[in-house]
């Protein structure tokens, strides 16, 4: 919560005698969603794009994890098994964003660690998050012999994020 957030921040300021003396530069935040099935399902048959590209990473760590992250220039967004990662019972999925640049935490207005001990830093985190989130590309699950064959070659078309690069060449192309 965040007022458990708010004393973990308090009492590493106290415990380090930091007070007034912290530069953030990079910041994760995120949320850990229980799913009804494998999160190893949902990462590698519907998160497929962010803003029509591929993941930069896909890795899967041996079978020890599943992990896509697609990285742009001040941020990347991540999502993985947290199940796996931590062996838990329940099907938990972790979507965060890492934000990698400190010019765009001082956007949101966080420069130091005391800026996260306020509501609105949150908020802010939160409508970052959710502004980049709009952009993944997540596809629910579909029975490929239930769709007419012309449609779901559309489907396969459209869920390739080559299509997409292409497509955007040709524009430019034209432009």
């Amino acid at each position: 919560s965040f007022c458990q957030v708010k004393e973990v921040i308090e009492s590493l300021i106290k415990k380090y005698n930091i007070e007034n003396n912290t530069i953030i530069t990079n910041l994760e935040f995120g949320f850990n969603l229980e799913v009804s099935k494998d999160p190893k399902l949902i990462i590698d048959k519907n998160v497929l794009m962010n803003n029509y590209k591929s993941p930069n990473k896909n890795l899967k760590f041996l079978g020890k994890g599943d992990y896509k992250e697609f990285q742009l220039t001040d941020y990347s967004i991540k999502i993985y098994s947290k199940s796996k990662q931590f062996k838990l019972e329940n099907n938990i999925l972790r979507v965060e964003i890492k934000i990698t640049k400190k010019r765009l935490l001082q956007q949101l207005g966080i420069n130091s660690l005391e800026d996260l001990l306020y509501c609105w830093s949150y908020e802010k985190l939160f409508t970052f998050f959710r502004e980049k989130f709009e952009g993944l590309n997540i596809v629910d699950d579909f029975d490929s012999n239930s769709i007419p064959e012309n449609d779901y070659n559309k489907i396969i078309k459209y869920t390739n994020p080559n299509f997409w690069i292409r497509l955007k060449d040709k524009k430019s192309a034209k432009v």
